[in-house]
């Protein structure tokens, strides 16, 4: 099994059984992208990024 399967039974794992997780472990598991000390300013900084790229040119991965 390669690690982007693992991860996935992983992550389906968690979603099926309601487990809870740190956010140190959610981040080794890759199911966070970023562990920050201040959430507001990290989430309006996020937003603000967000909001000035286009929906219309993202772009969606193909799935394999």
């Amino acid at each position: 099994m390669n690690a982007s399967v693992v991860k996935l039974v992983r992550h389906e794992a968690l979603a099926a059984t309601g487990e809870s997780v740190k956010g140190r472990q959610a981040f080794a598991i890759g199911l966070v992208d970023a562990i920050v000390d201040e959430p507001l300013r990290a989430a309006i900084a996020q937003a603000r990024g967000v909001s000035k790229r286009r929906l219309s040119a993202a772009t969606v991965p193909k799935m394999a």
